[in-house]
């Protein structure tokens, strides 16, 4: 007990997770976004589509689910075939159109980690997507990508694209030794149009429009 007490007084991310497991974070603040009638969601690193379903179980009305990974956007189909709320995009958002290698580790799964597996993957430029998928306003976009964020959300600010989405669900990662840096810098420009409503920092925050 003595241990874990200094791990949480002197470890900022440690203390963060305790936080949010006893906010009961996953099952709570997730959902916590009031989607209106009619409300599109964008779940950017679907994964198996675990989150996608949970909000169409809640009578959420469109959801646009970006999954790179084939197997797991095929386990995102299966969801989907469930719920015709939910539509599956085999590829991944980025700040340009191109194609990687990626790892394939579960949840951590990245174009951003050298490390174990890898799979050719596709991404696309979200503001590309934007248009084509005709999306002026986002209730909600989930934003999950292992790394990505960095290269999304400026992009997002840049194009002032930021400004269709009403709430912002992002779980940050600390990728190398830049992370802290370009954090600050997308809260920084993130402000400037949406106010965090809650942060667990490098584990999920809420930033909703202004």
């Amino acid at each position: 007990m003595g241990l874990n007490l200094i791990r949480f007084a002197t470890d900022p991310q440690y203390r963060a997770v305790k936080r949010w497991k006893w906010a009961k974070g996953d099952e709570t603040l997730r959902f916590s976004v009031a989607i209106p009638p009619g409300g599109a969601v964008l779940d950017i690193g679907a994964y198996t589509g675990e989150y996608a379903e949970a909000l169409a179980a809640r009578g959420v009305g469109r959801i646009e689910a970006f999954e790179p990974v084939p197997d797991y956007a095929a386990a995102c189909r299966a969801r989907a075939a469930r719920h015709p709320a939910i539509r599956v995009h085999e590829y991944g958002l980025a700040d340009r159109d191109f194609r990687t290698r990626m790892t394939r580790d579960g949840l951590a799964s990245s174009s951003y980690r050298n490390h174990g597996a890898t799979i050719e993957a596709e991404f696309r430029d979200i503001a590309g997507i934007l248009a084509a998928l005709d999306l002026p306003e986002i209730a909600l976009a989930k934003i999950n990508i292992e790394g990505g964020e960095y290269a999304i959300l400026p992009r997002l600010i840049e194009t002032r694209l930021i400004t269709r989405f009403a709430a912002l669900l992002i779980q940050f990662h600390r990728i190398d030794s830049g992370s802290e840096a370009a954090y600050a810098a997308i809260a920084a420009g993130l402000g400037a149009t949406h106010a965090p409503v809650w942060r667990y920092p490098f584990v999920w925050e809420l930033w909703q429009r202004r």
